[in-house]
């Protein structure tokens, strides 16, 4: 329905909003305009069953009208929508009203990708952000978290934390350090360190596989389009997780080899693995289920 009716708040609940912070004082003068204006855009809500709805769009009108302005009821807009369906809303809400910290943005992608397996370029349908925003907002997913605090709180410009996703948390604070303790150092230069770094990583990473060894049969070449591919005939065979974004069937796959014994097999793939995550070309669902 698209109606306005007014619902209890105490029937009310939470979505699963990306917001972590609330702030008071925003809360304060939203309040005090709903109390001139009156409630310009009504609650969006779903009903759960029971006489319960859930929030879908409007928890900061929700919080002002039930914490600050004390009614018993809210405005509210009901409509049935799926999971898929209000998180889009919430999310497009969230960016559109008034923006999210750039961290809090990030975890919001993050959480559509693993829920749903959306794509940047499916948020970019759904909630009309652009799907390059999406790709550089979620790098910021593989940062440390001491350096996170600093962005939420407006003490490491995004940008250079965006940049520091490609190396491990060690190397991310060796790059992030002259900006914290204050020197002065251009984009320019911060991003030829954070490049510096990175390759001495892939140094590394390259020097670790190459200890692998061992006597294997002959690999077998299997031929996909115009590419011949070489696979170990000896290994099992890749089964399709019920999530199956790439970076969980790859997971998936790990697992397998673990189970099997193949500890150091699994080790070199997790490798690849972590590098695709940290570069920020492959995703691991929260919830991963074996097939």
């Amino acid at each position: 329905m698209s109606e306005v009716v007014k619902i209890k708040v105490e029937n009310i609940v939470p979505g699963d909003n990306d917001r972590t912070t609330f702030d008071q004082a925003g809360l304060i003068e939203l309040a005090e305009s709903i109390r001139q204006l009156g409630l310009v855009q009504p609650i969006t809500v779903r009903p759960l069953g029971g006489g319960i709805f859930q929030i879908c769009a409007g928890e900061r009108r929700f919080r002002a009208i039930s914490q600050i302005l004390k009614d018993e009821y809210a405005p509210c807009i009901v409509r049935e929508l799926t999971d898929d369906e209000a998180s889009a809303i919430m999310l497009s809400e969230n960016i559109g009203r008034r923006d999210l910290d750039p961290v809090d943005e990030a975890f919001a992608y993050q959480k559509r990708v693993e829920q749903f397996g959306w794509t940047p370029k499916d948020i970019e349908q759904k909630c009309g952000v652009s799907a390059e925003r999406v790709k550089k907002r979620l790098r910021l997913v593989n940062v440390r978290q001491d350096i996170l605090a600093l962005v939420k709180s407006g003490q490491f410009p995004v940008g250079h934390a965006e940049a520091l996703a490609i190396l491990d948390t060690n190397r991310q604070m060796i790059a992030a350090r002259p900006l914290i303790e204050g020197q002065s150092i251009t984009f320019r230069a911060f991003r030829a360190l954070v490049d510096q770094l990175h390759a001495e990583q892939c140094s590394e990473s390259l020097f670790d596989l190459a200890l692998f060894g061992g006597d294997y049969p002959e690999p077998e070449q299997v031929q996909i389009g115009k590419v011949s591919i070489p696979t170990a005939p000896d290994l099992p065979p890749v089964t399709i997780p019920e999530v199956h974004t790439t970076g969980a069937i790859i997971y998936n796959y790990i697992q397998t080899l673990t189970e099997s014994g193949m500890k150091r097999e699994a080790e070199v793939i997790g490798t690849i693995l972590a590098g695709l995550c940290k570069s920020n070309y492959a995703r691991i669902p929260v919830t991963v289920s074996k097939t």
